[in-house]
């Protein structure tokens, strides 16, 4: 056994128990077969897991666990915990709660075994990339649900009319009117706001103030943008999705998924739904869902959605933008990137970085790569970049 465990509180008396702790192992070669754990101690509310890192001499890259032995439990990734510019496989299981601090990298990404990842309330700019795969099991998430903007707050709030009935919040759709008055005076719904095509705002929260009865709106669904270089395998779920209000309030609107990756698969689902509406009260709108990815035959596009009972949110599919590579190819520097089938491409040239120009004709993708010559007779001392053409 090599352990570094939170401590237990008392549960009858509402103690929580204590974090995980910390281990790291450099190792030559690994023979070992007992137990390595740093899961947090149980507890009223149970303390979250500890890390775990491994690295193998001969290996290019080590591999971080974070696992609470089945016992759901927070543990914040701090980035500015670990050496800046550091890449590892990350592995989230046994009911562990991750919440990052910023914009993190990885390799590979691997979430089983009821592993959740989140942010907190109103937190923006989540963003995971993976430089490798992911795969999110059939009991794993990532899920923001409600966690964007707070009850009757954001740029999509609901409002509230003159006798106390609450509207549902808007996004990518507008929230749904409240119940009318007597005479019929209805509050309207939140409005739209965000991009479409790079969906990163978080969703609105309903109308909470006035009305014979108690509770707030519904919080917004929040952010998450997941870029993985290889296969997305998606078993599991990305939620963004909105609550519903207490009756008489509004429902709050979905939140934003941005999912670029080479393949998508899996039987898991991808939804950014606006809350229903309680007695009363009023739905929230859609968020806002956009994926871009050169293949997802293997996954079923019905189970993504943006809906809302009140306004339909947004979906956008389409290819991811080109990333180029150059190697030289006897007098030429060639330039090769991976195409989406029938979408343009056109390579572009620059001395200066100020004033772009196209550099051979606008060609069409394959589905394949494409590679073009750049002689150096005539290329010398320029920069190139590939942009995808509509």
């Amino acid at each position: 056994l090599i352990a570094a465990r939170g401590g237990p509180g008392g549960v009858t008396q509402g103690g929580g128990g204590g974090g995980g702790g910390r281990i790291a192992l450099y190792l030559t070669q690994n023979t070992f077969e007992g137990t390595i754990s740093a899961v947090g101690g149980l507890g009223f509310q149970n303390g979250g897991a500890g890390t775990v890192y491994t690295k193998l001499a001969a290996d290019a890259y080590g591999k971080v666990l974070v696992d609470n032995g089945n016992n759901a439990g927070l543990t914040r990734l701090n980035s500015g915990l670990w050496p800046a510019g550091l890449i590892f496989d990350l592995t989230i299981s046994g009911a562990a709660i991750v919440q990052p601090d910023a914009p993190q990298t990885f390799r590979h990404l691997v979430m089983t075994n009821g592993a959740v990842v989140a942010h907190d309330q109103a937190q923006a700019g989540f963003q995971w990339t993976c430089l490798g795969n992911a795969w999110v099991a059939s009991n794993a998430s990532f899920n923001v649900d409600g966690l964007g903007f707070s009850s009757g707050t954001g740029p999509g709030a609901g409002s509230t009319s003159v006798y106390g009935y609450g509207s549902g919040a808007g996004h990518g759709g507008a929230g749904q009117a409240s119940y009318a008055d007597d005479p019929p005076k209805p509050a309207p719904g939140g409005g739209t706001y965000g991009s479409a095509t790079e969906p990163i705002t978080l969703g609105s929260g309903g109308a909470a103030s006035g009305g014979g009865m108690g509770g707030p709106g519904g919080a917004g669904g929040g952010a998450i943008r997941l870029t993985v270089a290889g296969t997305l395998q998606l078993d599991g779920a990305i939620a963004a999705n909105g609550l519903a209000g207490a009756p008489q309030k509004g429902s709050g609107a979905g939140g934003s998924i941005w999912i670029t990756a080479d393949t998508l698969t899996g039987s898991g689902s991808v939804s950014a739904l606006g809350g229903g509406a309680a007695a009363y009260g009023a739905a929230g709108g859609g968020g806002r869902i956009a994926i871009y990815t050169y293949s997802m035959a293997g996954f079923d596009t019905n189970h993504i959605s943006s809906a809302g009972a009140a306004g339909a949110g947004t979906l956008q599919f389409g290819y991811p933008p080109p990333h180029p590579s150059a190697e030289v190819a006897g007098s030429a520097l060639r330039v090769s990137w991976r195409t989406g089938n029938g979408a343009n491409y056109q390579l572009w040239s620059t001395p200066d970085f100020t004033t772009w120009s196209p550099y051979g004709p606008l060609r069409a993708g394959t589905g394949g790569i494409l590679m073009q010559d750049c002689p150096k007779t005539n290329s010398s001392g320029l920069f190139f970049r590939v942009q995808m053409e509509n």
